[in-house]
């Protein structure tokens, strides 16, 4: 195999593409916390998104095709594992070695104190009881919402003390974020394999058309669920300018920005013919409108000069990253 197509494998098993899903967030907990985006610390914390990026996303693709989830799946059967370009052994030694590098550099870069410590303990808990316990529970929601929230609190804690209003406003929109991602996205993007799905317990499933097309349904209370939970990250968000005081751009752009993601939600839960891709297209964006809402946050402390930089750093990453893992914007996941 080329060098070429190595690192290509090794992009898709750390599912890299989406690594501007988390990095962002490391960024904007540490800005937050020292006041700025020009600090060389941030730069610290950008390097501990990607690295927690493979290494979580890693060990879940590990653990799914390891347990025979993706064995056997059709959406999977491109993946490294299935195709052997990445042994079951590499898998886990890299994994494993990721991990060690995640833990160790995290407990540096906040300082060896005993807040971040637990912190990464209860991460680490959270993350590996999401890849090894998810599929058989359909409240695996939870144990990830909390480990990618802690994204945002392990860097902020690390620097500041000040758990406010602007704090907890952006924990509870991260949280529900990943609740939707999850709960939602996750089951729709899966709502035909055999594992525990929550949504499929609440009645979504597919029937096949009258032309043989597959067909999606969504009972109502599903869909208003889904709805809330898009809802309630935005208002979570507003409760920001209570501490930071009103800022009308800052508030039309992240009112903009809920708009679209609303958009992208109906796309996501609309009953009707069911393209998988289609919908994996309506949660990429979903997910990026979702988290750039987030970080219009950091315009508190860098205006929309950071703003700015952290949406052309994240475009200029996933279309070059996308184009070459997957040969498209959509990924194959």
């Amino acid at each position: 195999m080329s060098f070429t197509s190595q690192v290509r494998a090794w992009l898709v098993f750390g599912r890299m593409h989406s690594a501007i899903l988390e990095t962002p967030i490391a960024i904007l907990g540490a800005a937050l916390a020292i006041g700025t985006l020009w600090d060389i610390r941030v730069g610290y914390w950008a390097i501990f998104g990607i690295i927690y990026h493979f290494a979580g996303y890693g060990m879940n693709s590990y653990v799914d095709w390891k347990k025979g989830f993706d064995k056997n799946d059709p959406e999977k059967k491109h993946h490294p594992l299935n195709t052997g370009e990445i042994t079951p052994t590499q898998a886990k030694y890299t994994v494993a070695g990721s991990m060690f590098i995640l833990i160790s550099y995290a407990m540096y870069l906040s300082g060896f104190s005993t807040q971040g410590s637990l912190i990464i303990l209860l991460m680490l808990v959270s993350g590996v009881a999401y890849n090894y316990f998810g599929k058989y529970t359909q409240h695996k929601y939870i144990p990830i919402s909390i480990v990618h929230t802690l994204v945002f609190v392990l860097p902020y804690s690390a620097y500041s003390d000040d758990f406010g209003v602007l704090f907890w406003a952006i924990v509870g929109a991260l949280f529900t974020h990943n609740v939707y991602q999850i709960a939602i996205s996750g089951d729709i993007k899966d709502v035909d394999r055999d594992e525990s799905s929550l949504l499929q317990s609440m009645g979504v499933s597919t029937y096949k058309g009258v032309s043989g097309q597959p067909m999606l349904i969504v009972p109502t209370h599903v869909f208003l669920i889904g709805t809330i939970i898009v809802c309630a990250e935005y208002l979570f968000l507003s409760q920001q300018f209570v501490e930071t005081g009103t800022k009308y751009f800052q508030f039309v752009l992240m009112t903009i920005l809920f708009g679209a993601m609303t958009l992208e939600h109906v796309r996501i839960l609309w009953g009707s013919v069911y393209l998988r891709d289609l919908r994996l297209q309506a949660m990429s964006k979903k997910e990026i409108y979702g988290i750039l809402m987030v970080s219009t946050a950091i315009m508190s402390v860098n205006g929309i000069v950071g703003m700015i930089a952290i949406t052309l750093g994240s475009l200029l990453y996933f279309i070059p990253v996308s184009k070459f893992m997957w040969g498209q914007l959509s990924p194959k996941v």
